[in-house]
């Protein structure tokens, strides 16, 4: 529920590359939700996301069964209210792991 800044050594960040195919996979924890401006700002993931050629891409996501979702969202404005940064979270049949989702990030078109 707080962002961890150098003197806790930016704990629950990380930096990584995608594969040949531009595929990326990360594990983590479900973030918490933290008060915001009298309400309640909803779970959320932040990407920073950079390549050769391409404008760097800051995003995050937010997952569907968040209860501070909506209208009341303090960031609404700011992606919790377009479903391109909202993903459902399913159960995986892999044992160890609790939940699984798919997030997209897009920097260009051919």
């Amino acid at each position: 529920g707080e962002y961890h800044g150098a003197e806790e050594d930016y704990r629950l960040r990380g930096q990584l590359q995608t594969d040949e195919d531009g595929y990326y996979r990360f594990e983590t924890v479900r973030p918490g939700h933290y008060p915001m401006g009298g309400t309640t700002r909803p779970a959320h993931v932040h990407f920073n996301v950079s390549a050769p050629d391409h404008a760097p891409l800051t995003t995050q996501l937010y997952f569907a069964d968040d209860p501070h979702l909506g209208e009341d969202d303090p960031c609404g404005v700011c992606g919790s209210g377009d479903p391109t940064q909202i993903i459902e979270l399913t159960e995986p049949e892999k044992a160890g792991i609790r939940w699984k989702g798919t997030f997209d990030l897009v920097l260009g078109s051919a």
